[in-house]
């Protein structure tokens, strides 16, 4: 279905209507309808033209003129379409770039576009109906809890990277990295990309054994005024803990990177000379652009460990910052 804007510059879920361009439609309709109303009335009073053959002359003079005019319009429909579709390719393709599978939805769940790697992954699955989102999470055999947080990102309309679980068509059963990507016009739509989560090995990090006599109060107000910024973060990389140095290096207030929804793909701007687009949770040490609240950069010294379980499997991250220095 082809959408229009329906309003510019709106920010509502209308922002894009149904195309009804029936414009030429009528104008082909009023060309014919002449044309019939001149061949008629040239064949009942050929004298009005000079004669019967003037008369079978200009019968077909319009019909031609009609019909080269309706070709002409076929074929210019026929070109906006293939503007059109190759346009939608090039947006598609880059937007399931760096994914195994990429899809378009809405906020009710309706999967508007999915590419191949959905349809290999699932070649027995149709995405149609406005549930099609919460069939396909039950087709991966995805947890309720899982498919819960997926919904609750599209209800507040904010960006999720989520690892869990799920089940391909064949029966294979592995972790996959969802990201979800709010649109921003039209509202109301999303871009979900999935991938196979790869284990990488890394440092296993244990606490030492003076810290279980510690009380959990005091470790907190060790680590919250400690000089060097420092996070703990899920295996998705979203924060789950800030210290307040760190909230006062990127400009926040204290504990608002704790108790938001930031993740590190939200706060690392440049690793080394490198951009970042998503962002791997890996054992790292160097510099690191960092993004403030009000988007400025800060130029960082960062080092990261990955944390791991009693069976060598990454469950987070642990990093520290510290304003980079020359010396």
């Amino acid at each position: 279905m082809r959408y229009s804007e329906e309003q510019e510059y709106s920010a509502s879920d209308l922002d894009f209507v149904a195309r009804e361009d029936t414009s030429a439609v009528w104008q082909m309709a009023g060309i014919f309808v002449v044309a019939i109303a001149l061949t008629v009335l040239v064949i009942m009073n050929p004298t009005y033209v000079g004669g019967t053959f003037p008369a079978i002359l200009l019968v077909i003079l319009l019909l031609g003129g009609a019909g080269f005019y309706s070709y002409l319009i076929r074929r210019r429909n026929l070109d906006l379409v293939m503007a059109t579709e190759f346009q939608n390719l090039l947006f598609a393709s880059a937007a399931s770039m760096g994914s195994e599978f990429c899809m378009f939805i809405k906020r009710d769940g309706t999967i508007v576009y999915s590419d191949n790697g959905l349809r290999t992954m699932f070649p027995d699955f149709a995405a149609e109906g406005d549930r099609a989102l919460e069939a396909l999470l039950a087709e991966g055999d995805v947890s309720r809890e899982d498919a819960d947080k997926i919904f609750q990102s599209l209800t507040r309309n904010s960006r999720e990277r989520l690892v869990f679980p799920m089940r391909d068509g064949e029966g294979a059963r592995r972790s996959y990295i969802i990201t979800i990507d709010p649109i921003k016009r039209p509202s109301g739509f999303f871009v979900v990309r999935g991938r196979e989560y790869v284990d990488a090995r890394g440092a296993v990090v244990e606490l030492p054994p003076f810290l279980d006599v510690l009380s959990i109060e005091k470790i907190q107000h060790t680590l919250d005024h400690c000089p060097l910024g420092m996070y703990v973060t899920d295996l998705a990389g979203q924060i789950l803990y800030a210290n307040h140095e760190l909230d006062a290096l990127l400009s926040y207030h204290q504990g608002e990177l704790s108790s938001g929804n930031k993740t590190l793909r939200d706060l690392i701007y440049q690793v080394g000379d490198h951009p970042i687009g998503e962002y791997e949770l890996d054992d790292f040490q160097g510099e690191v652009l960092l993004q403030r609240k009000n988007g400025s950069l800060l130029k960082t010294y960062l080092k990261q460990i990955l944390i791991r379980d009693n069976e060598g499997k990454v469950t987070g991250s642990t990093g520290y910052v510290r304003e980079y220095s020359a010396d």
